[in-house]
């Protein structure tokens, strides 16, 4: 992806509520949304917002590219890894709604979770 910071949009349906917990069902396939220009540190590009911020609305109307599919990034990373911890980062999140919701039984809450990958591909 030509050296462009992206992170992954994972949509997440939590179901339940009440006394019970939240059930989570994760949306596949996740895509990737990628800033339109490839990421730099150099100090005269740092303010520059399409390096660094990878949110559609601030890419909008670049001539690339913005959206990346999880069939690429199977071919770049252990994607089984990365399912893996993005179930855990999704499970940790239906706790803590669960926590704060509500005792309304029957709801349902629609999240899009965003999600980052480090070097070694470890979600976040």
């Amino acid at each position: 992806w030509d050296k462009r910071k992206f992170d992954l949009r994972c949509w997440v349906l939590l179901t339940g509520g009440g006394a019970s917990d939240f059930d989570a069902y994760i949306y596949e396939p996740l895509y990737a949304r990628l800033c339109a220009k490839a990421w730099s540190l150099d100090d005269h590009l740092l303010l520059d917002e399409k390096r660094h911020l990878s949110n559609l609305a601030v890419n909008k109307g670049s001539a690339d590219n913005l959206l990346g599919t999880q069939s690429d990034l199977e071919s770049m990373v252990d994607f089984e890894k990365v399912k893996r911890g993005i179930r855990k980062i999704v499970k940790a999140l239906a706790r803590t709604a669960h926590q704060l919701a509500s005792t309304r039984s029957r709801s349902f809450e629609f999240l899009g979770v965003d999600i980052i990958l480090d070097e070694a591909a470890k979600p976040w």
